[in-house]
């Protein structure tokens, strides 16, 4: 279970570093299925960047679980944020 958060934890970093302007993302259960259900993207940058932020993470979470199907249930119900105040 230890590699499986330290993965876990070296993934959501990737998309922080590969993406300053991504505040963080919460992952909700939807009817039994998981959901993105919010993307923070700073609002400057337009809405062409923070689509293609949102897609990026969507599909970033979408091959983490198709790798490793027990992480539907360690994502459910999970905000992931850059900085915590």
């Amino acid at each position: 279970m230890e590699k499986f958060h330290a993965e876990l934890q070296a993934t959501v970093s990737a998309l922080f570093r590969r993406y300053p302007e991504l505040y963080g993302f919460t992952v909700q259960d939807f009817e039994g299925r998981l959901v993105l259900a919010h993307v923070g993207v700073d609002p400057f940058v337009g809405e062409g960047v923070s689509e293609r932020v949102r897609g990026e993470v969507a599909e970033t979470l979408l091959e983490f679980i198709d790798e490793r199907p027990e992480a539907l249930e360690l994502l459910r119900d999970r905000t992931f944020a850059r900085v915590l105040h």
